[in-house]
């Protein structure tokens, strides 16, 4: 006898079934508690509050699927620690989960109207001005102000919408500008700082470098 091949409506059931499996597969890996972590690792976390930052971040993960991790959800878990940068993940499913907290770093002092505070290498305001050992930032390219959460000023109908303390030193003298490919670097009593983006009177925001550059080419008076 000869055997009969499988007919074309079997095997199209047969892989439906299969996607099916696979599906309802998929679904209990991602939405039940089958995959989530029980092997969690939360490294990198510094400073005092380096306890509650891991702790934030075992909670939010603890109710994630290893097979799809939320890193939105863990800044979220985080938002209130502006200390935090990031968060790199490495998921082993089905179950170890290994977090590592990237941290901002303060690198100066800024004075505002509530009193002094720690800036991060981006602009980023973390706390009070609590560390003496940092240094102090002047008012050299005029009156600063923490908006939004970042360092930012106004100096002779300039505004400046982002700056940041330079993490490398420069011999600029207080108010000089050194222009960059992307950014400018002016110099201070303490420390430089890095501006990315200005804002010139009557003009919209433009990259600081720009600004800088059609300063150099604009004809001076009496030349």
């Amino acid at each position: 006898m000869r055997a009969h091949a499988p007919r074309p409506r079997t095997l199209l059931r047969a892989g439906a079934a299969l996607v099916v499996v696979i599906g309802l597969a998929a679904l209990v890996a991602v939405y039940t508690p089958v995959a989530h972590p029980r092997d969690l690792e939360v490294k990198g976390a510094t400073g005092p509050k380096a306890a509650a930052i891991t702790e934030a971040l075992e909670s939010a993960a603890r109710g994630q699927s290893t097979f799809a991790v939320s890193e939105k959800a863990l800044m979220r878990a985080v938002a209130a620690y502006p200390e935090v940068a990031g968060v790199q993940v490495a998921a082993h499913p089905p179950l170890r989960l290994d977090l590592t907290v990237q941290m901002r770093v303060p690198v100066a002092i800024a004075s505002s109207g509530s009193g002094a505070v720690t800036i991060a290498s981006d602009g980023v305001v973390l706390d009070r001005g609590t560390e003496r050992r940092l240094p102090r930032l002047d008012a050299s390219l005029g009156d600063f102000s923490i908006r939004e959460g970042r360092l930012r000023g106004n100096a002779d109908g300039l505004k400046v919408l982002e700056a940041a303390p330079s993490v490398e030193p420069s011999p600029l003298a207080p108010g000089e500008i050194l222009g960059r490919k992307r950014d400018i670097l002016v110099g201070t009593a303490a420390i430089p700082l890095v501006v990315p983006r200005v804002q010139p009177a009557g003009r919209g925001a433009m990259p600081a470098a720009d600004w800088w550059r059609g300063q150099r080419d604009e004809p001076r008076a009496g030349s």
